[in-house]
């Protein structure tokens, strides 16, 4: 499943997605406990259902949290408030489930006043525990957390080190991530480790960690590095070691340029041992969001990355579908008809490595411009293989289908 937030003219929702091991979508849900001002970031499986880290806003004050559960299939079932915004400014980002409860990771106030914050609920929702931290008096210290496979829990904080030269954002700083254990017989932060990035991170901080399958853990994070005498957003990846020593680090861009977003939120590792990451990136050139995908091996080498036109606009898409056949192919040519409000402005295809192939290798041929009743498509240069065919649409909508050729 996945859990994330969209924008349209009304405001903000919750959005939940599931798809299935070929990244078909099963179902596709709209959360809106708060009607239009609904964030959803992470969720969690908790035995019979996911819970969902949300944050929502009233007008003329700050942030205030909430989880909520729903079912298997994305059906709502309850929800409980675990700050009114009226108390001020909160960040509820991260969420797991124990036996005992349940552990929510984020940040209290804003600005110059942001505490990292972990807190501890009950089955209940009834708070046990809030532990705060607050290292910096500039830079958003949002505690992220994650529970390892030995029951030990790991909590991750930027720290501002010291002032950016000549920032005019007073939150550009020099800056740190600092790992701690969570000792929570007696509550408290055991230092592990440090990390700067060789001295050159300014603002950012992790925002997933994972286990490794070679031992220790990953993390994936983001920053901007001083390059020209500019910052430039960038994301990174590097695993430590069992004992929380780097073994390495790899930074990643889809273009290094002024303006650019290069941010990449979530990661997993692959069968092979590597590691894949998802994310957006957009440019002052082109600034519409496009999904961004990272692949590197198990040693931070990168293997392969793509962006492609599927970012926000996927939540604009009709609920009719395409009809494509044959499928698998088994030939040089496939059919594509198109549901009637359809407007087309792009057809590509994508291999299992996330490249599109250039529109050369196929030619598309149909009726007219843009407003298309079917395509053929032309696929005798492409080897036999699983491909997403990917349409955008006028209006910003994109389908998305696996194609088989054999």
């Amino acid at each position: 499943m996945i859990s994330s937030s969209f924008y349209d003219t009304e405001g903000t929702h919750g959005y939940l997605m599931k798809v299935d091991e070929y990244l078909d979508t099963l179902w596709r849900k709209v959360i809106d406990i708060y009607p239009n001002e609904t964030y959803i970031f992470t969720h969690a499986w908790d035995g019979d259902g996911f819970i969902l880290a949300g944050e929502h806003q009233a007008a003329g004050v700050g942030n205030g949290t909430f989880i909520a559960k729903v079912d298997t299939e994305g059906q709502y079932l309850w929800h409980t408030v675990l700050h009114e915004p009226e108390e001020g400014s909160y960040r509820n980002r991260y969420i797991s489930a124990i036996p005992e409860g349940y552990i929510v990771s984020g940040a209290e106030g804003g600005g110059i006043d942001t505490e990292g914050q972990i807190e501890f609920y009950d089955t209940q929702t009834e708070v046990l525990t809030t532990l705060t931290n607050n290292e910096s008096a500039i830079l958003r210290g949002i505690m992220s957390h994650h529970i390892r496979d030995n029951g030990d829990i790991i909590v991750t904080q930027p720290i501002r080190v010291t002032d950016y030269p000549g920032a005019v954002n007073p939150e550009f700083a020099y800056a740190k991530s600092n790992l701690y254990r969570l000792d929570l017989d007696i509550i408290e932060l055991e230092l592990l480790g440090e990390y700067d990035g060789g001295g050159e991170w300014i603002t950012g901080g992790i925002v997933k960690t994972i286990e490794s399958s070679q031992d220790g853990l990953v993390q994936l994070g983001r920053t901007y590095l001083e390059i020209d005498e500019s910052l430039r957003q960038i994301s990174f990846v590097m695993k430590l070691t069992e004992d929380y020593q780097v073994d390495w680090y790899t930074e990643l861009s889809n273009e290094i340029c002024s303006g650019c977003v290069n941010e990449l939120y979530d990661i997993e590792q692959a069968p092979d041992g590597g590691y894949v990451m998802v994310g957006k990136f957009n440019s002052p050139e082109d600034p519409y969001d496009k999904t961004w995908l990272v692949k590197v091996d198990a040693c931070g080498d990168l293997v392969w990355q793509g962006c492609a036109p599927v970012g926000i606009s996927e939540f604009q898409i009709p609920d009719s579908r395409l009809e494509i056949y044959p499928n698998p192919v088994s030939g040089n040519e496939i059919n594509i008809r198109f549901p009637q409000e359809v407007m087309v402005e792009k057809v590509v295809m994508v291999d299992a490595l996330g490249r599109i192939i250039p529109n050369s290798k196929f030619n598309i041929q149909g009726s007219g411009q843009f407003k298309l009743e079917s395509v053929i498509l032309n696929l005798e240069s492409l080897p036999a293989g699983l491909y997403t065919l990917l349409i955008t649409t006028k209006d910003g909508g994109v389908y998305s289908e696996k194609v088989m050729i054999e």
